[in-house]
């Protein structure tokens, strides 16, 4: 009884230890990544995972108090713009296929569900800078993101989402 219950401890400390330097697990706070995440949804985040667009990420700004997660839309060097509700990277067109019934919806509503802006409008730079990356909440009308606070810096992201439940 005595081992099974050490065994458990030690377990525990192990995992809890591995959580500092592998995963964590987060709760969305809020409805910037609807449809993808809903309020209340945990995540489980991967620390260690090699970040690349349109992943969806936890993040630590700088001067906020609180975690959130977005998704990443551009990566460092990368020049980003929406046009006419369509992303593009480096003036080549992208697909965000986790919000394509949003945007036919907006469509049907005669208007648009990502509004018209570029890098330079927001930052005044051309390109993203080496360190940093643009995110955005699915939610594209209710998000507060790069769009609002500027640009995320790599020791701003705690990690990958990797699963939900």
């Amino acid at each position: 009884m005595r081992e099974g219950l050490f065994s458990l401890f030690l377990l525990a400390i192990l995992v809890y230890g591995q959580s500092f330097f592998f995963f964590s697990l987060a709760k969305s706070t809020s409805y910037a990544m609807s449809p993808t995440l809903k309020f209340g949804t945990y995540v489980l985040v991967e620390k260690t995972q090699r970040i690349q667009r349109l992943d969806v990420v936890l993040i630590k700004r700088e001067n906020a108090q609180k975690t959130e997660i977005k998704r990443i839309i551009g990566l460092p060097n990368e020049k980003v713009e929406y046009k006419n509700d369509q992303l593009f990277i480096d003036d080549e067109e992208r697909t965000e296929p986790f919000i394509t019934e949003e945007k036919k919806s907006a469509r049907k509503n005669e208007f648009m569900y990502t509004k018209d802006f570029t890098l330079a409008d927001l930052t005044g730079e051309t390109t993203l800078a080496k360190d940093c990356y643009f995110v955005l909440g699915d939610n594209r009308l209710y998000s507060t993101d790069s769009r609002e606070y500027g640009l995320i810096k790599r020791a701003e992201i705690i990690g990958v989402v990797s699963t939900r439940f």
